[in-house]
């Protein structure tokens, strides 16, 4: 419980994503770099079933922690990364497999791995719960850039909506297309994605993909702005997702974005 004059802290941002979009790997450097004043990243779940997108997590988190370039002074990252073991493990991608490829001229890592096997990833539900229940009342911001399925297993535990509605104060849902069309994280699990728009009991924020396309990430940002440091796993994940250069979509951008500064 909050202490008498003591300020409430800044919001605490749940974020469950599906690391199959460019834009997603930018919005976890978004969350992961947030000045705390704003907002604060307190977990980070997977919620396709592909341990390489966990790794791929956990190395952003360390990097922006200053394991690899020691611009952000803080020690390397330690929240665990939950990751959905429904159904058999999705394929690779090269958006979080080139990062993870990445060797120096030694024949080393660039990036320090800690997630070599599934039971170094935890289970994405109790991630969720664990950090919403950790948090002032109303002070949780859940950010969905993925299939819903995680949330949905969420939802059906006993006195979940209880937890959800003293704890979580919204929900934005990076999914869809309005006012119609499909979308890939919606399609990957339509009945989770049904679920938890009819039964999620706070309010809820969807930015469709129809703001991100609206909304592009420009390549010449990766090219100029990340010239500080030669190695930054989201440049190497945003270089290999798609050819370059190419603008990408910000719908979990955008949707990070929302729940860090909402004016």
């Amino acid at each position: 419980m909050q202490a008498a004059g003591q300020e409430k802290p800044s919001p605490g941002i749940i974020f469950d994503t599906g690391m199959n979009k460019a834009c997603d790997a930018l919005a976890l450097a978004l969350l992961s770099g947030l000045n705390a004043k704003d907002a604060r990243l307190v977990a980070v779940s997977v919620s396709g079933s592909n341990l390489r997108a966990a790794a791929f997590c956990e190395v952003v988190g360390e990097f922006y922690a200053g394991a690899v370039s020691g611009a952000f002074g803080g020690a390397p990252r330690t929240l665990p990364v939950g990751l959905s073991m429904d159904g058999k493990l999705a394929a690779d991608a090269p958006l979080f497999t080139a990062p993870l490829a990445r060797r120096n001229a030694e024949g080393k890592p660039v990036y320090r791995q800690t997630i070599q096997k599934l039971n170094d990833t935890a289970d994405p539900v109790a991630v969720i719960r664990n950090a919403m229940t950790s948090q002032e009342d109303h002070n949780a911001i859940v950010i969905e850039s993925g299939p819903a399925t995680t949330l949905a297993h969420l939802l059906a535990l006993p006195e979940a909506h209880e937890t959800i509605v003293s704890k979580t104060k919204l929900l934005i849902m990076a999914v869809g297309i309005y006012p119609e069309g499909e979308e890939l994280y919606v399609q990957a699990d339509p009945a989770a994605a049904r679920k938890v728009f009819a039964e999620w009991p706070t309010p809820i924020v969807v930015c469709g993909s129809e703001v991100g396309d609206a909304l592009l990430f420009p390549a010449t940002s990766i090219e100029k702005d990340f010239a500080w440091t030669q190695a930054h796993p989201v440049v190497d994940a945003y270089r290999a997702y798609r050819a370059m250069p190419y603008d990408a979509p910000t719908q979990a951008m955008a949707a990070a974005l929302y729940a860090a500064r909402p004016k």
